[in-house]
């Protein structure tokens, strides 16, 4: 007799959820694409410049000449009980490919198994660099660097959506949908759900410690800006515990930290903490 354990989550996938398309891509965390043109949709790639491995999902728009045509990626369920400021967080690389227009991306959400969907994103490419990660290109483009993707180099950065109005309910989905205009392909990599925002505990609304690279091999650094004092940086894991914590010696402003610390590929908070104020980041490891 064969025993499997945590087949059947209740409510759905826990928070602190990152999807890397590696290995069985699609299939490992049940993705659902929706093609209602029985034509090019959603599917996995072998791709360059974004970490760990080699593949992303995407649509291929130049293979895809019906313009206006919708194709929907959608997520499995995610249990958001228990969080009080969840985030839905992604990599994507995207190059504009006619100047007249750009393909959309555009991303809702459901808490009713799909029976109605709410709009929280959606963007294209206006020749300024807001949606795009590469400038117009008319050659083939596809990604082979980090400078392609959002994470650095030309045009928009990458995307973090606010899930609070989800925060303590359950069976809740992610939907991706394409609006397509025959451009460049567009990819999407990395997508995590976890239950905190990037942003102070003291209330500010813009975060002010950094960490570079980000996602990283292990090997880091925290910046601490010239107007914040703290003294002391964790690293707290996935479940909520300290697995790492550091003084900060007096004036210093940046604080690095290795492999040697043997943290395990997956989803971390950067913590500075002060006298009186904390503050959070999200570190990926790969």
């Amino acid at each position: 007799m064969l025993t499997k354990q945590d087949v059947v989550l209740a409510g759905g996938l826990p928070t602190y959820f990152i999807e890397e398309f590696e290995n069985e891509g699609l299939k490992t965390n049940e993705w659902t694409v929706e093609n209602p043109d029985d034509n090019v949709s959603w599917e996995i790639f072998e791709v360059g410049g974004t970490t760990p491995g080699s593949h992303a999902v995407g649509i291929n728009f130049r293979e895809y000449f019906a313009i206006g045509q919708r194709d929907y990626l959608i997520s499995p369920p995610f249990n958001l009980t228990g969080t009080q400021t969840p985030s839905l967080e992604f990599q994507y690389a995207y190059a504009q490919y006619f100047a007249e227009a750009g393909d959309s991306l555009i991303v809702s959400i459901s808490n009713d198994c799909g029976a109605t969907w709410n709009r929280i994103y959606a963007n294209a490419e206006d020749g300024s660099g807001n949606f795009a990660t590469h400038p117009l290109t008319t050659e083939d483009w596809w990604p082979e660097v980090a400078s392609d993707w959002c994470m650095e180099g030309w045009g928009a950065r990458c995307i973090t959506l606010d899930l609070t109005p989800y925060a303590g309910t359950d069976q809740v989905r992610v939907r991706f949908e394409t609006f397509s205009f025959a451009g460049h392909p567009l990819f999407i990599d990395n997508i995590a759900v976890s239950s905190t925002v990037g942003t102070l505990e003291t209330g500010k609304t813009q975060a002010s410690l950094s960490v570079y690279p980000n996602p990283s091999n292990g090997n880091f650094q925290v910046i601490i800006p010239e107007e914040v004092k703290f003294d002391k940086i964790q690293i707290i894991n996935n479940l909520g515990m300290i697995v790492h914590e550091s003084t900060v010696p007096s004036n210093e402003r940046m604080v690095e930290f290795t492999r040697k610390l043997g943290l395990e590929p997956g989803l971390y908070f950067v913590k500075g903490v002060g006298a009186g104020s904390s503050e959070k980041i999200k570190v990926v490891i790969n």
